[in-house]
């Protein structure tokens, strides 16, 4: 089974921006590799891939997200970050 082809305004790719930079050389080469496979998701539902081929891109995307928002919230905690409890910008909730 494949995914249905999507057209290009559908989905759009999306790049490494000043605004996610936050200065931490780790946090920023995770943000790239979070950008990188998006976009490697996002190419796979525009090229039609297998089920199964989109399905492992979105699994590797969900693990890495959770990987590196898990580490972001450690290093604001451990930096003392106090609204972090209250501000999660990262959920949807």
């Amino acid at each position: 089974m494949v995914v249905e082809r999507m057209d290009s305004e559908e989905l759009a790719f999306i790049f490494p921006d000043v605004a996610y930079r936050t200065g931490l050389g780790t946090i920023d080469a995770e943000h790239d590799t979070l950008f990188s496979l998006y976009n490697t998701y996002v190419e796979k539902l525009k090229a039609g891939c297998e089920v199964a081929v989109v399905e492992d891109t979105l699994d590797q995307l969900y693990s890495y997200a959770s990987y590196h928002f898990t580490n972001e919230e450690t290093l604001m905690r451990k930096a003392g970050f106090n609204g972090l409890e209250g501000n999660r910008s990262h959920s949807p909730c």
